[in-house]
């Protein structure tokens, strides 16, 4: 949800006012600013605030719906490759035209390469739905999969004292929702890369208070 503090600020001003003239009533006979006029003011404020959240509460279910149909449709997406493999399993080179990587290709590049080098976690941030975080990890080049770590602080206030680490999730992604986090908690994740060589080094921890 955006920050109205700005709309609530105006708004509990423009109140104290009112309420102000109505005390002393017989002072403000005459002016411009009456009970009335101050209303129509507050009026406003609130209306467009109700407005704006509405379309955030709009937008955040339209998010949540977006986030379900890319989900089914990449089974879509799984079922074609899975033809595309068999009605070219014997010239996997073929493979590259539909977007999927040729096997023999990615045996020949992984032969030589070193461990994944150290990477950053771009970013940490509110799941669309509200609950939990999205965890985004860089992209390594040299790695096949990545593993993420996480660790509970035992003072939300505190981002200087690491926790100890727990495996989280390995995966092909180098990103990964979790649900699992409770209001006022702060969590820390670390990640890193591994091939066939060997696991890279994990990557600085990053924090955020749900």
């Amino acid at each position: 949800m955006a920050n109205l503090s700005y709309l609530e600020k105006v708004i509990n001003r423009l109140k104290a006012q009112r309420a102000g003239i109505v005390t002393n009533a017989a002072s403000w006979t005459g002016q411009p600013d009456t009970p009335a006029t101050h209303q129509a003011h507050i009026d406003a404020m609130e209306l467009i605030d109700a407005d704006i959240k509405l379309l955030e509460n709009q937008l955040s279910q339209k998010r949540v719906a977006a986030k379900l149909l890319a989900e089914q449709k990449n089974t879509v997406a799984d079922a074609t490759e899975l033809r595309v493999k068999g009605i070219h399993a014997t010239n996997t080179a073929k493979w590259v035209d539909y977007g999927t990587e040729d096997p023999a290709a990615i045996l020949a590049a992984r032969a030589n390469r070193p461990v994944p080098t150290k990477g950053i976690i771009k970013n940490v941030m509110d799941d669309y739905d509200g609950i939990g975080f999205i965890v985004e990890g860089q992209t390594l080049t040299d790695a096949d999969t990545y593993e993420f770590e996480k660790g509970v602080a035992a003072n939300a206030t505190d981002v200087n004292t690491i926790p100890a680490f727990t495996h989280l999730k390995t995966s092909r992604k180098v990103s990964l929702v979790d649900d699992d986090v409770a209001k006022g908690q702060r969590c820390f994740y670390r990640y890193r890369g591994i091939n066939s060589k060997g696991a890279g080094e994990w990557s600085e921890p990053v924090s955020r208070v749900q």
